[in-house]
């Protein structure tokens, strides 16, 4: 089951919610603007979450991944754009596709988890790579602290992968 396009967009009622286990994807712009949006629990199947899903969702402080989000082969660009998040999950994945800017504008987060970047912009985790992340996928805007010891033993990364961040 697919949450369509623009299902809920700007629906300042919404304050939480627990997707059925049918759910395997979630549409550009799903959540868009839902303001008061604080929680989403998001089934152990979901395998894409379009662009812009929970963009402007300015109170949404917590995402709870279903099986620790095993089956995610798509997070879209600007996926968690302006959200509360202090702390993401990424999930593991040997198909992962991460888009551009999924956190751009958290100004809040603080810490990315579940996950272990390579030299090359790839994620390793847990021995597997993580298909693709794209340039300025971490710009967080905020308070995101990139160990610099990890910098130094790796070598380095795309100083676009982490913009505007510590």
């Amino acid at each position: 089951t697919i949450i369509p396009d623009d299902k809920f967009q700007n629906c300042s009622l919404l304050t939480s919610t627990i997707l059925p286990a049918t759910i395997s994807e979630i549409g550009k712009r799903a959540f868009y603007g839902c303001s008061s949006l604080t929680s989403i629990t998001l089934p152990s199947n979901v395998k894409v979450i379009g662009n812009s899903a929970f963009e402007k969702c300015s109170r949404l402080n917590s995402v709870i991944w279903g099986a620790n989000g095993a089956a995610l082969t798509t997070l879209g660009n600007l996926a968690f754009k302006e959200t509360a998040l202090t702390t993401l999950f990424i999930p593991e994945g040997s198909n992962l596709s991460i888009g551009y800017g999924i956190v751009a504008g958290c100004e809040n987060l603080e810490k990315l988890t579940g996950s272990y970047l390579t030299p090359d912009g790839n994620i390793l985790y847990k021995d597997k790579f993580i298909k693709a992340v794209t340039r300025n996928a971490f710009d967080s805007e905020g308070k995101l602290v990139i160990d610099s010891n990890w910098m130094a033993t790796n070598g380095g990364i795309d100083g676009y992968l982490f913009f505007n961040n510590k």
